[in-house]
């Protein structure tokens, strides 16, 4: 077998550390975001475009996560 392609492929699936660190932050990050005091905070009686606030903070801060962790993973790809 080729030591070469096993070890560009191998040097592909690892990622580095301050990759992998920015992902648990954001993990971290999430947890706290998606926590119930938190989440309560935007329970209220307000509506943007027809929606409750607690619907919009919670997609809001989905898409911001999705959107953060693919520049985590592009940088990596780089």
């Amino acid at each position: 077998m080729d030591y070469q392609f096993i070890n560009y492929h191998s040097s592909l699936i690892i990622m580095k550390k301050r990759h992998e660190q920015k992902l648990i932050i954001l993990s971290l990050g999430l947890m706290i975001a998606f926590s119930i005091p938190i989440s309560l905070l935007f329970n209220s009686e307000k509506e943007v475009f027809g929606y409750p606030m607690i619907l919009i903070y919670l997609f809001v801060v989905w898409m911001i996560s999705i959107l953060i962790s693919f520049v985590i993973i592009k940088k990596h790809d780089e």
